[in-house]
């Protein structure tokens, strides 16, 4: 007994070293079983912040107990190898820089917990609610930032000069810039998108100058990828979206039936009756907003007909409910016409013989 006394005394390193690692080994057992009923309650909670803390701490924290563990236990057995003495220096660097790492990987895994649950799920701050695009957006400019800062700190650990870096990096952003024009214009046209908002992800939209329509499915960096009605992809760069008129059907409040018709020169004495029937027709449609202004006017003699024509809204937006709508007030509109016994008009042309006074008018032509 006083043998192994006398050994710990002598050699209470390795005594050390032996406790570390059985430290670490507990705190690593009790951190799985913690993370066990992280998860567990995550899926039995129905706050969404339990899964995402579960997810993002899962993996990093468990890296972090070893790495900690280790470069405690290598620092420990340094001091009884002092011809090993950049093997600690070697730890403590990798320990910084292995500790940075799992900082920043939990940032960025809570950042993908985030995304992964609002691409579901409705954001709402104050009264208005997040589109989807634009939760997509952010969660890129924080997963930006966090690379960008982590890759500072990790040069900064490793002994470089950040001052150095940015001075260089703003003489290399310059270079960049003139090199890559149109890649930053396309950014940062895509950032105003962002900002601004005249389009989201799901809008159907329409840039007449630029022949491009379709149904927006990505928003990204540099281009925006458009279904066009056809089903085939587009892919816009933004700074053109900058530049053009864009037109979002997606927002309209109402579609507007606005048609012409024309009936015979032979009914125009029929006109006012048809049109107040019309008009009726229009404040009972249940299609019709009846909140929007509703016209039905006789507007113009035309070549060979008398014209008028409606200008209503109509209660929906929907592309196939308003052909619906369409389609019925016309029907209900030729039913009036024949109603009242009118006819609508087509091109038709009258000519006018005049015989003189030497010409007598041919015999007439029987049918045999």
């Amino acid at each position: 007994m006083g043998k192994l006394y006398s050994f710990i005394n002598e050699n209470l390193w390795l005594a050390e070293s032996g406790f570390i690692l059985t430290a670490t080994a507990i705190i690593l057992v009790m951190w799985l079983k913690i993370r066990n009923f992280l998860k567990i309650r995550a899926e039995e909670s129905k706050s969404p912040w339990d899964d995402i803390w579960a997810f993002s701490l899962h993996t990093p924290m468990t890296l972090l107990i070893v790495v900690v563990g280790l470069e405690k236990t290598i620092a420990v057995l340094v001091t009884q190898f002092p011809k090993y003495q950049n093997v600690g220096e070697f730890s403590n660097t990798a320990q910084e820089t292995l500790f940075t790492i799992a900082i920043f990987w939990v940032l960025w895994r809570l950042i993908s917990g985030m995304e992964r649950h609002y691409k579901d799920n409705t954001l709402k701050i104050g009264d208005k609610n997040v589109d989807s695009g634009s939760m997509y957006s952010i969660f890129r400019i924080f997963r930006a930032a966090v690379l960008v800062i982590a890759t500072l700190t990790l040069m900064e650990a490793l002994g470089a000069s950040i001052s150095g870096i940015l001075a260089f990096g703003g003489i290399g952003g310059v270079i960049i810039g003139f090199a890559a024009q149109n890649t930053l214009s396309n950014f940062f046209s895509g950032m105003v998108i962002f900002w601004e908002r005249p389009f989201v992800i799901g809008d159907w939209i329409r840039c007449p100058n630029i022949n491009v329509e379709g149904v927006v499915e990505d928003i990204g960096w540099r281009m925006t990828q458009i279904r066009t009605f056809d089903h085939r992809p587009l892919y816009v760069p933004n700074a053109l979206f900058s530049g053009n008129v864009i037109e979002n059907p997606q927002r309209m409040t109402n579609r507007r039936i606005y048609e012409y018709m024309g009936l015979r020169y032979d009914d125009i004495d029929k006109m006012e009756s048809v049109l107040a029937d019309v008009r009726t027709m229009l404040k009972e449609h249940d299609g019709i907003d009846q909140e929007k202004i509703q016209m039905a006017h006789f507007d113009r003699y035309g070549a060979s007909s008398v014209d008028f024509f409606i200008y209503v809204m109509t209660s929906t937006t929907q592309w196939t409910k308003f052909h619906d709508i369409k389609s019925d007030v016309l029907l209900r509109i030729a039913a009036i016409v024949k109603k009242h016994g009118a006819e609508f008009a087509f091109p038709t042309h009258t000519v006018h013989h005049q015989l003189g006074a030497s010409q007598t008018p041919p015999p007439p032509i029987e049918n045999k």
